[in-house]
Parts: structure tokens; sequence; C-alpha cells
């Protein structure tokens, strides 16, 4: 269809211009060129009267979307954050306790027996003129430990009294194993080891040098023994034995 309607386009044209061209021509006559102008003009119409012929014979050029790239933003990374707190030791390093807890100045007496055969061994009536040494010495012949706790050592010529405080005789009947009272306070005291003082005032004669007797109780109060001493018989200078 494009070809033939060219064809007769063309063909048209050619005879319009040679028409204008011979203006002394004589009026046309049917013809075979007038057949093939009205048969043009026929196609023209046609042509034109048809807007999708129109449209075949001119090539309109559309828009063509272009695909146009658009920048994708990108997320850069950044720079991570780093801890700059640094974890540090402590440095207090716990001490030991310097607290060292001390020996008991005293021997437990659960379960110990507090009855037995406890003597008056010795006293020290002390002849010379200080009477700062005079002493009664006890032992244990007994054949088990005896707890003497809350025994009483008295001296019926003065009525003084010494209690003794927590502590057990051990076995010892010949006076390798003795329980001291020092009447007056000599700085040889020793609890741990059964050294006692009476505490009395110094200077004071608590045991005569003209003799006397000691009694001992025990912690129920009754009378475990009552001796005598003698100045004439002494087991060493102003050491009498009790008997």
């Amino acid at each position: 269809m494009n070809v033939r309607v060219k064809w007769w386009l063309s063909l048209l044209v050619s005879v319009t211009l040679l028409t204008a061209c011979d203006t002394s021509a004589p009026a046309p006559v049917s013809s075979p060129v007038g057949q093939i102008t009205a048969e043009a003009a026929s196609v023209i119409v046609e042509v034109t009267s048809t807007p999708s012929a129109i449209a075949s014979l001119t090539n309109t050029p559309t828009d063509t979307p272009t695909n146009t790239a658009t920048s994708t933003p990108t997320s850069t990374p950044s720079d991570t954050p780093r801890p700059t707190n640094t974890l540090r030791l402590p440095t207090n390093t716990p001490r030991p306790p310097t607290n060292t807890p001390l020996p008991p100045t005293s021997t437990p007496t659960q379960g110990i027996a507090t009855t037995g055969d406890v003597r008056v061994f010795l006293v020290g009536f002390e002849p010379s003129a200080g009477k700062i040494y005079e002493h009664v010495h006890l032992v244990n012949c007994d054949s088990k430990p005896i707890a003497i706790t809350g025994w009483q050592v008295r001296n019926p010529r003065t009525g003084h009294v010494f209690t003794f405080p927590n502590f057990v005789a051990t076995p010892g009947c010949g006076g390798a194993v003795q329980v001291t009272v020092n009447t007056h306070k000599t700085g040889f005291e020793d609890a741990n080891r059964g050294i006692f003082t009476w505490g009395l005032p110094g200077d004071k004669e608590e045991w005569s040098v003209e003799g006397g007797s000691v009694e001992l109780y025990n912690a129920t109060g009754a009378l475990v023994v009552r001796c005598t001493y003698n100045p004439a018989v002494v087991a060493a200078p102003g050491d009498a034995y009790c008997r």
C-alpha cells in the first residue's frame, strides 16, 4: 500500500508541474492522463480521509524512554568506635589478718576430775627480814589430772584465803610437778605454768617462822587436807615440809 501511494503521489506532482508551465495549452480533454489525475485525486482523498493511512505514510519518531542510570547511594562504612577504657586490675591486695589468736591462759576442765589426792607439799616461811618469797606448794598425788578450779588455800592463823583460777594439776607426787602460790607478788608468776600470787602486802609475815598449819579445800568447800609445817624440818632453807 505504501509503495502504490507514493507512486501515485509522484505522478500527480509531475502532471501538476507540466500544466503550470504550459498555460496556453487547450482545455484538457479526456485522456489517460486525466484518468490518472482523477484516480490520483481519489487516492489522495482516500489517503487523507483515513487517519491510519496518513499515520502509516509518515514515520513519526516516538520518544523512546532511555534508562537513565540513577546513582544509588552507597553506605560508606564508618569507623567502628573502640572502647578507650582499659580494665585495670585492683591494686589493693588483701592482707592476712594480723591478729594472731593467743593461747588460752588456763586449761579447760570439762570432763576432768574435780576431786582427788592433792596435798600441800612445802611451805616457804622465809626466815629473812624481806618476807617477799613466802609461798605454798601443792602436788597431785593421784593417778589422774585433777581440776583445782575454785579450790582454796587457807591460813588458819590469819584467816587469809587464796582461791585458784581455772587450772588442772597434773600427776606428780614427788615434787617434780608443783602448784605454787606466792604470798606476795614476785614478778615470776605464770598461770599457765601453775605459778600464782596471793597478792598480799609486801614485808608482811603470813607463814610464821615458828611453824603453823595450812588448810586446803576443794571447790565444794570440803576440807581436803590439813597439814602442819615445822621450821626445824626443812627441805631447803626457809622451806618446810607440811605433814
